[in-house]
């Protein structure tokens, strides 16, 4: 098995509206750790922490271009959902991939042995 830096050092981005935003400064969202769900200037600050500064003035602009209203606290509940969501979604198939093609030649190979092993226990061919 074998992890490259195409697996630790990969750019986790995410499409929010269009829009795309790369993600990072995930450690900094513990001085967040206070935020109410309700308290939107600071879900807006957590957001900004993560995708970058005038990050929520580019996602409201979007917004108001497609029709709806600015963001308040529960859609950006949502998007922080959403960003964490992807965030470790990403961060572990990327760890976590060369692990599970060695682990399915395993599987593929246990299955044909078991499988050739079996076949002098039937007592009854098949038709």
């Amino acid at each position: 098995m074998k992890l490259g830096y195409e697996n630790t050092d990969k750019k986790i981005e995410i499409e929010i509206y269009g829009l795309k935003f790369e993600i990072k400064n995930v450690d900094k969202i513990k001085e967040y750790e206070n935020v109410e769900d309700n308290d939107l200037n600071g879900l807006e600050k957590m957001i900004e922490s993560v995708l970058g500064k005038g990050s929520i003035e580019k996602i409201n602009e979007q917004r108001k271009k497609d029709g709806y209203e600015e963001i308040d606290s529960s859609v950006a509940l949502n998007l922080l959902i959403g960003i964490y969501q992807t965030y470790t979604s990403e961060y572990t198939e990327n760890i976590l991939q060369p692990f599970e093609k060695s682990i399915n030649r395993i599987n593929n190979f246990n299955r044909e042995t078991r499988r050739y092993n079996n076949r002098g226990k039937r007592r009854y061919g098949r038709y």
